[in-house]
C-alpha cells in the first residue's frame, strides 16, 4: 500500500505513469543523497 501507485501521486505535472515514475525517481535519489551525505558526515565526526 505505500507505493507511487497506490498514493497517485505525480511529480512535475505530468499524469499517469510517467508523473508517477518522475515521483519514483525523485524520491529514490533524494534518499540516496541523504545516505550517501550521513555516510560521509558520519565517517568525518568518527
Amino acid at each position: 500500500m505505500f507505493s507511487v501507485h497506490a498514493a497517485e501521486v505525480s511529480a512535475f505535472g505530468f499524469p499517469g505513469l510517467v508523473g508517477e515514475t518522475l515521483a519514483a525517481l525523485t524520491a529514490m535519489f533524494i534518499g540516496a543523497g541523504i545516505g550517501l551525505t550521513t555516510d560521509v558526515l558520519s565517517g568525518e565526526f568518527a
